[in-house]
């Protein structure tokens, strides 16, 4: 998965499955807790989120030349 990253081949789609599916599960079984801690780290997270996801295609556009900017993406 790391090398079809490198390489470009739907590291969009990777990118967007690693962002969002994982976080999505953990922010449900948080909702489930009675702790408000884990409630607000994953409120942040999806804001956080959120903000990227809107700046992300101007993002890209300026380093999509970049071979590893989906890598970054995905660690960041």
């Amino acid at each position: 998965m790391i090398i079809m990253i490198i390489f470009g081949f739907g590291a969009n789609f990777i990118t967007g499955l690693v962002g969002f599916l994982y976080p999505c599960y953990m922010s449900f079984k948080a909702l489930m807790t009675d702790y408000s801690d884990d409630d607000r780290h994953w409120l942040t997270y999806w804001t956080v989120y959120s903000f990227i996801s809107l700046a992300d295609p101007i993002f890209e556009y300026l380093l999509s030349f970049l071979p590893v900017y989906h890598l970054f993406k995905v660690i960041f």
